[in-house]
């Protein structure tokens, strides 16, 4: 019998230490899509996020994803990003051992809805207590810093006795669909407890699991309880440790202030989602199902359903890929441009456009629908960098739709717009001075002619004639010569400048946690920085405060511009947040990323 029981035991621990050693296994990456869109058909428009293996947002790109439609593989094209914002959710422990860190507690969440890191009316917040048996509501879902500021003001009580914390996240992760003011927000959850649970019906191991089933990030913040014995304190710091680990997330101690931004940076990162669009194969309408993956990891998927309505307008703007960049003096004086459309119905019915509008970048200006394959308009609203063209319609069954946007690149220079755009004026207005300069070629020609015909360019030479003396021993002579004036010494001419090549530009590494050279050579037209070594041509990896891809260095003519690609932090010329539309670079200019300090040099 006592083998038998021994025996058990072993089998036992085993499964303890199986069962414990899945949950701990490392959480894959997820994706999520938010919204399907199917107004600019035949194109059909996703919005999509994901967490990597590390709790950070997934890179989403044509390169990284991969898109079916039915099963058939279809190139996804990357459109843009849209502010959808954030959902944080935080749970806090006020038991009697932490009401002396309550001060604290409520600066922490203060700290939190402040900017940048919640935007009002965007981001929302929602404060729980840890109670007795399920999470209380202290603040319900709100957008706005103040409301987070008043209900601290007014005074929290403490709950006496035992508290819950297992249970009390469980009901808030079961509640998250509910509470959400958004469903497409990418949800957090950030727990205030010494991590101490005796009463909880579940375990931290079903609140790991359901967290990672809904990709929703776990974030701990570790309190002191004084009346806990140290193996307790130890115990509960442990389970906060272990419970962000498993979730994908950030575990800190509430008396390490200085340290809390990085799980508000990390929240705010999922702000912004991912725009992408393709066509699918076969646009006879129904319904489509979506396939979304890594191409790396393609057990990583993501699935919906897209009905494609056969009645509704199909909008293409016709805009060639070599003439979608300008080159422009100025964006504030309005540019006549001359475009097309083509606008068609799946089912092949022709209907009519009662109305229809050309939109830049959110700017709306009315085209007639009489003749879209060539229209003329004028705009503004323009900017420097990249501007979003779109053709919005309407037709006679009140349907709207809009084609697929492209995006025009506007450069700053001598003007310069490509033929497909000029409009008839413009191109008239070409002619004639093609003309006047072919005439005025012509007239110079012509005048150099008549110029060297009276001048004798063009008459024979004589040949000079001798005359021969009577007697036949009359020597001949030949005609006296001028007198010769001895010519001056020629100088030596003057030296020519020596025209030297362009100066190589030079990215100088002045501050940086990450082992790097010290400067590196910039020549090619567009360089990539941030901390992915994958993504980038100069990275900083152990750079905490560098996102992933945080800026790009594009070649304009002989200098750089420096782009921000919607980081955390952040990108800073000569302590000036660089702008959507770039910063151009100078010889010296100082740059920051982050916390990682640059500098451009370009004699």
């Amino acid at each position: 019998m006592a083998k038998i029981r021994h025996g058990w035991l072993i089998v036992c621990l085993l499964a303890l230490v199986m069962g414990g050693t899945a949950v701990a296994q490392e959480p894959s990456p997820q994706l999520f899509i938010t919204n399907t869109n199917t107004s600019s058909l035949p194109t059909v428009e996703l919005r999509v996020y994901g967490l990597d293996e590390f709790g950070e947002p997934l890179d989403i790109s044509g390169q990284t994803i991969a898109v079916s439609a039915d099963g058939n593989t279809v190139p996804p094209v990357v459109v843009g990003t849209d502010a959808v914002g954030t959902f944080t959710l935080f749970l806090i422990d006020i038991t009697p051992g932490l009401a002396e860190q309550l001060t604290a507690i409520e600066q922490a969440v203060v700290q939190f809805a402040s900017p940048p890191t919640m935007a009002e009316q965007l981001d929302a917040i929602a404060i729980y207590q840890i109670g007795e048996t399920a999470a209380l509501p202290l603040l319900p879902p709100d957008k706005f810093h103040n409301s987070v500021r008043n209900l601290f003001a007014g005074g929290i009580t403490p709950i006496e006795g035992t508290t819950a914390l297992i249970d009390s996240t469980l009901t808030l992760l079961d509640q998250i669909g509910s509470l959400k003011p958004d469903a497409a927000m990418a949800t957090s959850i950030v727990i205030i407890s010494d991590g101490t649970d005796v009463v909880s019906s579940s375990s931290f191991d079903d609140v790991t699991r359901r967290a990672s089933e809904m990709g929703v990030p776990v974030h701990t913040i570790w309190g002191n309880n004084p009346n806990l014995t140290e193996t307790n304190r130890e115990e509960g710091k442990g389970h906060m440790r272990t419970l962000a680990a498993n979730t994908r997330a950030l575990a800190l101690d509430l008396d390490k202030a200085s340290d809390l931004p990085l799980i508000w940076n990390r929240i705010a990162s999922f702000r912004n989602q991912t725009r992408i669009s393709f066509t699918p194969a076969a646009t006879g309408g129904g319904e489509t199902t979506i396939t979304l993956a890594l191409v790396e990891n393609p057990a990583v998927q993501a699935q919906t359903a897209v009905t494609i309505p056969t009645n509704v307008p199909s909008v293409t703007l016709n805009i060639p890929t070599d003439s979608r960049t300008l080159t422009l003096p100025n964006v504030d004086d309005p540019l006549q441009l001359r475009l097309g459309a083509t606008v068609t119905w799946l089912d092949g019915v022709e209907r009519t456009l009662t109305a229809a509008q050309l939109k830049v970048n959110n700017t709306f200006f009315d085209i007639p629908t009489s003749d879209l394959t060539g229209f003329e308009v004028e705009i503004t609203d323009l900017t420097y960098g990249s501007n979003t063209f779109q053709l919005v319609v309407l037709d006679d069954q009140e349907i709207r739709a809009q084609s697929p946007p492209i995006q025009m690149l506007i450069e700053e220079g001598d003007t310069a717009i490509p033929d497909a755009l000029q409009t008839s004026a413009l191109g008239s207005g070409r002619i004639f001075l093609n003309i006047f300069l072919f005439l005025l070629v012509v007239a110079v020609l012509a005048g150099l002619l008549l110029f060297g015909w009276r001048a004798g360019w063009f008459r024979p030479r004589r040949r000079p004639q001798v005359r021969i003396e009577d007697g036949p021993n009359v020597p001949r002579q030949a005609p006296p010569q001028p007198a010769r004036t001895p010519a001056a010494p020629r100088a030596d001419p003057a030296p020519r400048p020596t025209a030297h090549p362009h100066a190589i530009a030079r990215l100088q590494i002045v501050e940086s946690t990450t082992p790097i050279a010290t400067e590196f050579p910039l020549t090619a037209a567009t360089i990539r920085l941030g901390r992915s070594p994958a993504n980038n041509d100069i990275a900083f990896e152990q750079d905490i405060t560098v996102s992933r891809q945080h800026a790009i260095l594009h070649l304009e003519g002989v200098q750089y511009r420096l782009y921000d690609q919607n980081s955390t932090s952040g990108t800073w010329v000569n302590e000036q947040r660089v702008p959507e539309h770039g910063t151009l670079l100078f010889d010296g200019d100082d740059v920051h990323l982050g916390a990682v300090h640059l500098r451009f040099t370009q004699p």
